[in-house]
């Protein structure tokens, strides 16, 4: 949406600002005239972003977490202790071992 100022055309006065009977108008491209620019128009791209409220969040956790189970693609390891080191290294090439991909989720507590 372009302003009045970015319109093309409209340098000039219309008409007289006198004697016409006509309200007075500066340039064809205001914003009270048909097809001139708008007063105040959105300026750039909108976001749709938002971010969903945390028990809609959690309920989607849990449905993704119950369709792994129903697949037999969840694996639950209760103790982290019995891996050697704390090397992240070594997590990544466990799951490129096994073929995990990119759906995995390691959680220490």
């Amino acid at each position: 949406m372009l302003s009045r100022a970015e319109m093309p055309g409209g340098g000039a006065k219309p008409w007289p600002q006198k004697r016409t009977g006509r309200h007075h108008a500066g340039s064809i491209r205001s914003p009270g005239f048909i097809r001139g620019g708008f007063a105040h128009g959105v300026r750039g791209p909108k976001t749709w972003f938002y971010m969903l409220p945390d028990s809609i969040r959690l309920k989607g956790l849990c449905v993704a977490l119950t369709i792994k189970h129903s697949q037999d693609d969840l694996v639950i390891v209760d103790d982290f202790g019995s891996l050697p080191g704390p090397d992240p290294q070594f997590l990544h090439d466990l799951a490129d071992a096994r073929n995990w991909g990119y759906s995995i989720l390691f959680v220490d507590m």
